[in-house]
């Protein structure tokens, strides 16, 4: 049986194979330094890059606490000697607050170790994840003579219905009679699928589309400008993994690695249990993968999407 040390610096040269497929990545290596001295490397890393030779050496630190300065500082000297371009260390338990600031001042990346099907290093197998939920507030429509230009107010600010609301529309391409509120709504449906709605931002139908009915079988030709304002709750948190094989960058949290499975990511569970902003900027991370929840006036209080499971599969090598 191979010695747990031994699995996590073989974890970690296969994390680095996939995430660089074209370098050379070895494992156990001796190289003499400029100072004469011989340095085992846990991790080697060589790419071509242009007409230069990329060399990058990865220390490998599987202990029961946090990696201190010292060793940082010494995993340091031991980069400048063998002259590599750029030093990395992998732990599995992160590092002390000397040693972030130790490794940002001497360009050392530091990483901790995720595989998500181990007892040993599932504990960071998580995503960064973020939920916006978007509320219609108001909603504004008019209808414009294209004869006579003259402007009818259809909904009002507040989002409820005008008497004029009462006026259908005729769309002659569906050849059908609508109601202005479900016009809005069936445009809200298709808006928020391309983007989330601005109340600054007014929209148009096009000529010779819709006709207002105004009774006594009055057909006008309408163009028809609508706008939207809506609220955003920002959901943000973690989401653990079923399969995951990678690194966690220390420093920005981003998630290093090129295949993974999520639990089921519960959208109700969500809006119920995470932390929420109405400011996007005050989301402490970054995320992996952001999701969107929209509802018009009469979806409010109808039962979110159940959820779904969020993969990431390995580009085929050619």
């Amino acid at each position: 049986m191979t010695e747990q040390w031994k699995r996590f610096e073989q974890l970690t040269q296969q994390i680095q194979r996939q995430l660089a497929p074209d370098a050379k990545v070895g494992i156990n290596e001796i190289v003499v330094g400029k100072s004469g001295a011989r340095n085992q490397l846990d991790v080697t890393l060589r790419a071509s890059v242009g007409q230069y030779e990329f060399f990058c050496v990865i220390e490998c630190k599987d202990w029961n606490s946090k990696v201190d300065i010292d060793t940082v500082r010494a995993f340091q000297s031991k980069v400048e000697d063998v002259q590599a371009m750029q030093g990395v260390m992998v732990s599995s338990q992160g590092f002390t607050s000397e040693a972030h600031k130790y490794a940002e001042a001497h360009n050392i990346c530091l990483y901790r170790l995720v595989d998500a099907e181990s007892e040993n290093w599932r504990e960071a197998a998580l995503i960064p994840i973020v939920l916006g939920q978007i509320y219609l507030k108001t909603a504004e429509a008019q209808t414009i003579d294209i004869q006579t230009n003259r402007s009818i107010k259809l909904i009002d600010a507040s989002g409820n219905p005008a008497p004029e609301e009462k006026i259908y529309l005729f769309d002659i391409k569906q050849k059908r009679y609508i109601r202005i509120r479900d016009f809005l709504e069936e445009r809200w449906d298709e808006i928020f699928k391309i983007q989330e709605p601005k109340s600054d931002i007014w929209f148009e139908t096009e000529q010779d589309a819709f006709f207002l009915y105004e009774g006594d079988e009055k057909h006008i030709s309408v163009i028809i400008r609508y706008r939207f304002e809506s609220e955003t709750i920002w959901y943000y948190g973690r989401l653990s993994l079923q399969r995951c094989l990678g690194f966690v960058d220390q420093k920005t949290g981003e998630l290093l690695t090129s295949d993974y499975l999520s639990d089921p990511l519960m959208f109700r569970e969500i809006i119920n249990s995470w932390p929420n902003t109405k400011k996007r900027s005050e989301i402490p991370f970054s995320p992996e993968h952001t999701f969107f929840m929209g509802h018009f006036f009469s979806k409010r209080d109808q039962e979110a999407p159940a959820g779904v499971i969020i993969e990431k599969k390995r580009p085929r090598s050619n």
